[in-house]
């Protein structure tokens, strides 16, 4: 109090504070977006993102505790956390931290986090004007509260200081566990917001990858919101998703050729061949309309559903754990074409027909926030046998030439005590496959490298083609598991012989792996490939036992296939354990040496570039053979795949 008696501006702030806005009306009227980080600078509006209304509302609703949110790539995530943050510093004073999944994740988010700063002068003047206040890795001091940035398992994440308030990002990819501990990592966050627990907040964001992990955990032990909106037609009210079985004409509908197969991915870019229909009454939705839909639509929790004309069926309960789910259709359309998002679809279905299955999981995950769900696989024999055609591995043997189709050879060999399981392989347009010979090698103790020679003639042996050419092998792999030192100086030696040098040590890894393999440089000449074993067996599994129609992605089998390699063909199946997938023998001690053969084929293939083979015209006439070609000496030329 001053002499006059009277109260200063600042004093009659402290006994009569100003109403605290809710973050809908003061994002659009204060929050300036950063021209640097997003294509959306300026000042914030929920135009371009209006499923985010309701999720700053639950933000500042004193019942809501956390809130988890899965979403696209590139879809708004960072930005509502970005909102929320910015808020929090504004009008929410306590010990807040942004947690990231690793460091180098922590240091793309920090240029997003100072262009915030910089284009917002309340936050700058939180940080006294200088952007270099602004740490990694330890607290940064505000005017108003301590702003701590970490990685999941760095020592500040890790401490027991108290915080109230947390942002965790891309929660999908952090580990099940604590180091060293059984405690999940967000539980012990959890535990360091004891001292607030009456006033506590938790945001959880990420994409979707694979169920049972953090984030899939998350977002079903809460309510499980969708976004609902209304038909500016028929006022029926629906989830936009991209695709239902049950409702083919219904939703995103994509044309087709007239014998039911899809067009080019250029054509669906055109957008002239995509549109969304409504479930209800049909009417395709233009641009504007999505847009103006979209403006309308609400949240709803599990088991809770809109009728027509929006009334609610259901009861809605007060939770204080929130999750919600962002689908690609409920992105703005000046954002995000529906034409962008049929190509991902179609790429997928495409290149599911050559048993790969990382296009659809992209889709589901990227566009669909949905995570991805591994099922049992099982081998049955009976499915395999179907797959027998009819040429003779006995009668290639003898000059007789390889399927038409085949374009390229790949051998596989796989060692053991004083004998060699090959397999002899032939891969097409659109990884259709042929099983050309298996057989047996006898020799010495593998643990001498001169018990391989007997492999010398195998390795470079040429085979007749349907149109009367001579192919060599493309690729040889060996598995260098069992004898990893006699393999590899084989290899060396081998190199000069093999066509371009192709001659391949390989070993299935033993880790969880996100790419289909990984080069491990064994010398200056010499590069080992560990394989990524589930997604390789997956894809074998579906050449074999799931494809069922000879073509794309079909594996043939030749009429005199001998028993054992049906057995060890049939010798593995995919379980999940303790929420993963993993592939294991279906008895233990059981041969499974044609099988492993057979995947590391499957690798081969994608290492050659089968993918980029275009199909092949009519069978023609058979010429008479010339003469078989040697082995061309190996060339200094890298091995180039779409992976390098």
């Amino acid at each position: 109090m001053n002499h006059s008696g009277r109260l200063l501006p600042e004093e009659l702030e402290i006994l009569d504070p100003p109403p605290v806005p809710s973050m809908v009306d003061w994002a659009p009227r204060e929050l300036i977006l950063p021209k640097k980080e997003t294509r959306l600078s300026g000042p914030f509006s929920f135009e371009w993102a209006p499923w985010m209304r309701d999720l700053c509302n639950w933000f500042c609703d004193p019942l809501v505790r956390e809130i988890t949110l899965l979403g696209p790539l590139q879809f708004g995530k960072t930005l509502f956390m970005s909102v929320c943050l910015a808020y929090a510093i504004r009008f929410m004073p306590m010990p807040t931290m942004l947690v990231m999944a690793d460091r180098q994740s922590l240091n793309k988010r920090m240029k997003r986090l100072r262009a915030l700063f910089e284009a917002n002068p309340f936050l700058m003047a939180q940080i006294d004007g200088d952007i270099r206040n602004l740490n990694v890795g330890e607290a940064t001091e505000l005017k108003d509260l301590l702003l701590v940035l970490a990685w999941v398992t760095s020592e500040t994440a890790l401490a027991e200081s108290p915080e109230g308030i947390e942002f965790c990002d891309e929660v999908a990819l952090w580990p099940m566990t604590v180091q060293n501990s059984e405690m999940s990592p967000l539980d012990h966050l959890r535990g360091r917001q004891e001292t607030y627990a009456p006033v506590r907040k938790m945001v959880k964001v990420s994409s979707a990858r694979e169920t049972g992990d953090l984030a899939d955990e998350e977002y079903e032990s809460a309510d499980r919101c969708e976004f609902w909106v209304p038909c500016h037609k028929c006022s029926y009210w629906h989830i936009p998703r991209w695709h239902d079985k049950e409702q083919p004409g219904s939703y995103a509908v994509l044309d087709r050729e007239k014998d039911g197969s899809w067009l080019s991915l250029k054509e669906y870019a055109s957008e002239d061949h995509v549109r969304y229909h409504c479930p209800s009454c049909g009417v395709v939705w233009s641009d504007y309309a999505r847009g103006a839909n979209l403006q309308k639509g609400i949240w709803l929790p599990a088991g809770v559903t809109a009728g027509r004309a929006g009334k609610i069926e259901g009861v809605v309960k007060p939770s204080a754990y929130k999750s919600a789910r962002v689908r690609c259709l409920m992105v703005h359309p000046k954002l995000r074409a529906i034409r962008k998002m049929s190509v991902d679809w179609v790429r997928g279905q495409l290149m599911l027909k050559t048993g790969q299955i990382g296009g659809l999981k992209n889709f589901l995950n990227n566009q669909e926030a949905q995570p991805w769900r591994d099922t049992t696989a099982d081998t049955d024999a009976q499915k395999l046998l179907t797959h027998r055609a009819d040429y003779r591995s006995a009668e290639i043997a003898t000059g007789k030439p390889v399927p038409w189709g085949i374009q390229g050879i790949t051998i596989q060999i796989d060692v053991h005590d004083n004998w060699f399981r090959y397999l002899v392989m032939g891969w097409g347009w659109q990884y259709e496959s042929w099983v050309i010979e298996v057989g047996q090698i006898e020799t010495t103790d593998t643990r001498e490298v001169e018990s391989f020679e007997p492999l010398r003639p195998l390795i470079v042996k040429p085979w007749l083609s349907a149109d009367g050419t001579w192919m060599l092998p493309s690729a040889v792999t060996i598995d260098c598991g069992y004898r990893p030192e006699p393999v590899k100086d084989f290899c060396r030696a081998c190199r000069p012989v093999v066509y371009r040098g192709n001659m391949i040590p390989v070993l299935g890894a033993a880790r969880r792996m996100n790419r289909t393999y990984a080069k491990v440089a064994v010398d200056v000449v010499l590069t080992r490939y560990d394989l990524n074993t589930l997604e390789l067996k997956d894809r074998l599994w579906r050449h074999l036992f799931e494809a069922q129609t000879p073509g794309p992605g079909y594996m043939h089998l030749p009429a005199d296939l001998p028993g054992y390699a049906i057995s060890e063909l049939c010798s593995e199946q995919k379980i999940v354990k303790a929420r993963y997938p993993v592939w294991v023998q279906k008895k233990e001690g059981r041969d499974n040496h044609t099988w492993d053969a057979a995947y590391h084929g499957v690798f081969a293939a994608v290492l050659i570039g089968v993918g980029t083979m275009p199909p092949l015209p009519q069978e023609p006439t058979p010429k008479p053979a010339p003469a078989p070609p040697t082995a061309a000496p190996a060339t200094q030329r890298k091995i180039r795949t779409h992976y390098d």
